[in-house]
């Protein structure tokens, strides 16, 4: 906390240049609403995610690394669970997703990924998600697909299609300036 100008901001960037040079194996990730640390992670070579209506950047949250070591051993399941809580904020308003949609949901999905590690083809994306929950032919598929539509098809599509940043950078910022 701080008044505009108390440095709040330098003393950030100064962090973040301490930890990249000091702590290797550290990652850094910053949310940065006004555009103001660019300078700083384009001088350590990090990656940038522009997050707004029109930016070419794209970043899927569906991506998966089929080699992780996760709990459960499968990081598809681990993978599937992600995109379900992921739902639950997207299009399950504030209740979340009920008992049946998770159910559709999570078939759907696992399916997807199963079929991208058989195949090792393109990765699935909410896309493909929001396709796969149509092709159900269930209702609540169709139901569940319709408010996808904003975030594969609408102005916030910025997460339906194939990552093109370096999201394994290990300095990357969210940048969220409108």
């Amino acid at each position: 906390f701080g008044t505009s100008g108390s440095g709040k901001s330098q003393f950030g960037k100064n962090e973040i240049a301490q930890i990249v040079l000091d702590r290797p194996d550290d990652d850094v990730i910053i949310i940065d609403p006004e555009r103001e640390y660019e300078p700083v992670v384009a001088a350590f070579k990090g990656s940038t995610a522009r997050i707004h209506a029109g930016s070419l950047d794209r970043v899927n949250p569906m991506d998966i690394d089929l080699d992780a070591d996760t709990d459960d051993g499968d990081p598809i399941l681990a993978k599937s669970n992600f995109v379900l809580a992921a739902l639950d904020h997207l299009i399950g308003g504030q209740t979340g997703l009920n008992a049946q949609q998770r159910s559709l949901a999570d078939r759907v999905t696992v399916a997807l990924y199963r079929r991208y590690a058989a195949e090792r083809g393109p990765m699935p994306t909410f896309l493909d998600l929001r396709d796969g929950l149509i092709a159900t032919g269930d209702p609540v598929g169709a139901q569940m697909g319709a408010a996808l539509e904003l975030y594969t098809v609408g102005s916030l599509n910025t997460f339906s299609q194939q990552t093109n940043v370096d999201t394994n950078a290990r300095l990357f910022s969210w940048d969220i300036n409108q």
